[in-house]
């Protein structure tokens, strides 16, 4: 299984949106970190499993009962997610981020 990373700003992301559905109902924020590292370990156990993005060497995968996406790519030595991004607010903003 390969090692993953995740974008500084995608995990600045994350922490703002579990303090959004923390704010809407306690323990919620809790539940969409759960999912979201769900959906991480999907993608790292089978990097395939993600669409494709278009015609790019992205894919992304949808986190389940919340409307995000984690946005990834399949490099040789890891996985490396690119964004954890609402799935209705500002496509691809994200696409100018660079793995390491």
């Amino acid at each position: 299984m390969k090692r993953f990373e995740i974008h500084n700003e995608a995990l600045a992301e994350l922490d703002e949106a579990i303090e959004w559905y923390n704010q809407r109902r306690d323990g919620l924020g809790v539940e969409l970190h759960d999912e979201v590292s769900a959906a991480i370990a999907k993608v790292v156990a089978d990097p395939g499993i993600g669409a494709r993005h278009g015609n790019s060497s992205y894919r992304f995968y949808r986190v389940m009962r919340f409307p995000y996406l984690v946005y990834y790519r399949d490099l040789p030595d890891m996985i490396w997610v690119a964004a954890i991004a609402h799935g209705r607010r500002r496509p691809n903003y994200w696409r100018r981020r660079k793995p390491p």
